[in-house]
């Protein structure tokens, strides 16, 4: 099963406004619970594309620490997905993450902190598996072409409100 997420359009890798979501897949035995774990599943995807982007980008390095807090990671069945999604380890920490990440960015910009001088929280790790990470990047395949599929209809949607 693939999902569109894209109930208000798609906000980040494309920002197409009429982007409209897409259960593909979906069969008369489909469970309930599989559309929960499709839908947990293709935010992890999600965030794995845009990692992606982001290390081709030389932005997101082998070295870098992933860390996650707030909201869906707090469930270590998400944490999981995401960890197998991207292949790279990752600390979810029970506090919040964007501010201190942007409190530690601008003080190492501005020469206030080294990097050394930045401690992780107490967290927990999420290692990746080779094989499910392998099956991971299969499904990010498969969501990347379900996406430009349906971009050709969302330009059409586009044109015919113009």
């Amino acid at each position: 099963m693939t999902i569109l997420p894209f109930l208000a359009g798609e906000r980040s890798l494309g920002w197409h406004p009429q982007a409209t979501g897409v259960i593909a897949g979906l069969r008369l035995s489909t469970t309930p619970v599989a559309i929960w774990q499709a839908l947990l599943e293709v935010i992890a995807l999600r965030l794995a594309w845009i990692a992606r982007q982001l290390e081709t980008a030389g932005f997101l390095l082998d070295s870098t620490e992933i860390i996650v807090s707030g909201g869906v990671s707090a469930s270590p069945v998400f944490a999981t997905m995401l960890c197998q999604a991207l292949g790279r380890p990752i600390c979810v920490i029970p506090t919040e993450a964007s501010a201190r990440g942007v409190a530690l960015w601008v003080s190492l910009g501005l020469r206030l902190l080294t990097i050394d001088r930045c401690p992780l929280p107490a967290g927990s790790w999420f290692e990746p598996d080779a094989a499910t990470h392998a099956r991971y990047r299969e499904r990010l395949e498969r969501h990347r072409a379900t996406c430009l599929a349906m971009a050709e209809s969302w330009s059409a949607t586009l044109s015919d409100q113009l």
